[in-house]
């Protein structure tokens, strides 16, 4: 923390205003009490106020030193990072909140936070993301808004990724889809440029547009963007199915496109 002088009146504030963005985020104000200080504002954490708490937090708030939470339905842990059923015998069935389908045809399946897709069988790595917009990874595709681009961070964290599923009012229009993938959060520049070219999609029913870059990417942000009058309504990142149902996988692999 930056000293600060209380003794000369309105320099004290002048000195305060000088100090505070070398220490603070731009959306964090400081406190003035003799040490200039963050006070991070309600889904901040951290010394300088420059980490997000988790989107599993209870009313999207947590403790501002070291992030801690009670955690919304689904999310469990100190700080609500990890998700899903804790105690549950059979693997396949649990993370759908009621039976899931013994069809494979994309059927949607109601599933608990942090799994999606036929059967819930997909591991979503997006609950544990920050992203442009809360109502993006909450778990509810009735909760949409106007986008084209989203960005996905994990902060500090290096997640393996393979495909992202976007889910919209409707896929009918969605076109030109580009991603751009970040190893560091300090990079300016993406490690790798998917654009349409490269990109592979598929549609997902009459809502859902799922696209991959070939191969397994550590990353810490994922920026994709698209085409589309239609609303946005869910993101989620997937880093691999459950290894005991790799044939569902490798049905999935062959009917990728590539967008023209």
């Amino acid at each position: 923390m930056n000293k600060t002088t209380r003794e000369v009146g309105s320099t004290d504030i002048s000195n305060c205003s000088l100090d505070c963005p070398k220490i603070c985020i731009k959306n964090d104000p400081c406190k003035y009490t003799g040490t200039s200080t963050c006070v991070c504002l309600s889904g901040y954490y951290g010394t300088q106020c420059s980490k997000r708490c988790s989107p599993g937090c209870l009313d999207d708030s947590c403790n501002r030193l070291d992030g801690t939470c009670p955690c919304k339905e689904g999310y469990f842990d100190d700080k609500c990072l990890k998700t899903g059923k804790q105690a549950h015998n059979n693997q396949w069935n649990s993370h759908c909140k009621e039976n899931c389908s013994e069809e494979r045809n994309f059927k949607f399946d109601l599933c608990y936070i942090g799994w999606f897709g036929d059967s819930c069988l997909y591991k979503d790595l997006g609950v544990d993301a920050i992203m442009d917009d809360k109502v993006l990874n909450d778990n509810n595709d009735s909760t949409c808004v106007k986008r084209n681009n989203v960005t996905i961070n994990w902060q500090l964290e290096i997640q393996a990724i393979t495909w992202i599923r976007l889910v919209f009012t409707s896929n009918d229009d969605v076109r030109e889809i580009t991603a751009f993938y970040f190893n560091n959060n300090n990079d300016t520049n993406a490690s790798l440029d998917c654009n349409s070219v490269d990109m592979r999609y598929r549609k997902v029913g009459n809502t859902s547009m799922d696209c991959h870059c070939d191969g397994s990417y550590f990353v810490t942000t994922v920026q994709v963007s698209w085409q589309s009058e239609s609303l946005l309504c869910s993101v989620h990142v997937n880093g691999g199915s459950l290894r005991s149902h790799r044939s569902v996988s490798v049905c999935f692999v062959v009917h990728w496109i590539v967008l023209q």
